[in-house]
């Protein structure tokens, strides 16, 4: 095997693949990425048993042939090259891989190919296409409240319904949920529904670039695959009954408070009250249209700031997790917000003002 690439296009596709090494486990193979040489394509497999990742891009062949390269190792050495041509060779009779950039030369221990574990194949036929920068945008707008900790799979997924070209998207922790419907042209599946990893989406989200116009994707029975132009994201289905929205969202006619809010005075206002609370608890409080904003630490004082708002509504007081709420406006780029209250043990509902189909439930804290 014996090929030569730029270190530019390599590190990028290697930027690509390595969020799908697995970097917790004994099978060695897994912490490797696969090189397959073939028409002048060079194609990088990675594959944690829960996603994979298959990317190609143009070189120069000489011999064709398969190897494994330990991911962390290859690209450590390729990060530190000078920008050239880099040209990998097989040392003969020795299980080494011989890399050359300029005066620079390592020989490196490769893994035979035969036990690499293939990413599942889903007939290209059965794909749609999509916006690809509409999902970007749902994925990451959803994502925050995926549970990093949580043992139980479904605070770790992301839920995916597809109804009639729309693409109803969210995410639960036990103590907040993100809800996003987004309309797409042209999708032409309907009523469909998946449990998706939540942190392979993340990663998927990460892996579409800003000059991708589309992205098309397809399913089987246990898999769901994304693809775009030179890259391939296959990641595994969660079990589980599909969860409602319906069951966690308050109905618009349960609200007694609705708060008008501009969303960087509020912003604001919070990050600088959360500087005093030592438990992370902020209380919000509405008085003549006025919203009071506090926290305390017993050991050092307290903080408070005044919002003006708009109140349709009665007055209300509730408190919240001050990380939750940040979380909830983070990604609203409207400048007025909505706080959709029904009562202080009652989920609160934040929405940007012209746009219900964002929607950021947050659980209250009951207050002493």
């Amino acid at each position: 095997m014996k090929f030569n690439i730029q270190r530019n296009e390599l590190i990028r596709a290697i930027n690509m693949v390595v969020r799908a090494v697995s970097t917790k486990t004994s099978m060695e193979i897994l912490k490797g990425i696969l090189f397959e040489l073939d028409n002048n394509t060079l194609t990088l497999t990675t594959n944690n048993l829960q996603m994979s990742i298959q990317t190609t891009l143009p070189c120069q062949i000489y011999e064709t042939g398969k190897f494994i390269i330990d991911a962390k190792m290859i690209n450590d050495i390729v990060r530190k090259l000078e920008e050239d041509t880099i040209h990998f060779s097989i040392v003969e009779t020795t299980d080494l891989i011989e890399v050359r950039c300029k005066n620079s030369k390592f020989n490196i221990k490769y893994v035979k190919y035969e036990d690499f574990p293939m990413p599942s194949y889903i007939d290209e036929n059965s794909f749609v296409k999509i916006d690809a920068q509409k999902l970007k945008n749902q994925i990451l707008k959803t994502g925050y409240a995926i549970s990093g900790n949580n043992p139980n799979p479904i605070y770790q997924s992301h839920f995916m319904k597809i109804d009639y070209g729309k693409i109803n998207m969210f995410s639960i922790d036990g103590f907040r949920i993100v809800i996003m419907n987004q309309d797409y042209d042209d999708m032409s599946y309907d009523d469909k529904r998946f449990i998706l990893q939540g942190q392979s989406m993340i990663e998927i989200s990460k892996i579409i670039e800003d000059k991708d116009e589309f992205i098309k994707f397809g399913y089987d029975d246990r898999h769901i695959c994304f693809m775009t132009e030179n890259t391939i994201i296959t990641t595994n289905l969660v079990t589980g009954k599909f969860l409602e929205t319906s069951d966690f969202l308050p109905k618009e006619s349960d609200f007694k408070s609705i708060a008008k809010i501009k969303l960087s005075d509020f912003k604001s206002a919070v990050e600088r009250v959360a500087l005093m609370s030592s438990n992370k608890l902020i209380k919000f409080s509405t008085k003549d249209f006025l919203m009071n904003i506090e926290s305390r630490n017993d050991a050092v004082g307290d903080a408070k700031e005044i919002v003006d708002i708009n109140l349709e509504g009665s007055d209300f007081e509730i408190a919240f997790n001050g990380d939750f709420i940040l979380d909830a406006i983070r990604y609203i780029d409207e400048e007025y917000i909505n706080i959709n209250i029904v009562d202080s043990l009652s989920p609160c509902v934040i929405t940007p003002e012209n746009n219900k189909n964002y929607q950021n439930v947050v659980l209250p804290v009951r207050m002493r």
